[in-house]
């Protein structure tokens, strides 16, 4: 093992605040880049649904127009 014990392993050489901070950020902007992945997916599914339900009015109304 390359550490003495799981303290000098956390201390990393009186670099571990930095070290773990870069772990901390780069965990941080990972989860942030998922999370706005996902609200924007929701937007895009929803905005399709929306396309595709006003395409159907649109559809139905032309169809009722033919009748009258």
């Amino acid at each position: 093992m390359a550490f003495e014990s799981f303290s000098a392993f956390i201390q990393m050489g009186k670099h571990g605040f930095y070290v773990w901070l870069s772990y901390g950020v780069g965990l941080l902007a990972f989860a942030a880049i998922w999370g706005h992945c996902l609200f924007t997916r929701a937007k895009i599914v929803a905005g399709v649904k929306d396309l595709e339900a006003r395409r159907q009015r649109r559809k139905t109304t032309q169809q009722t127009e033919r009748v009258l």
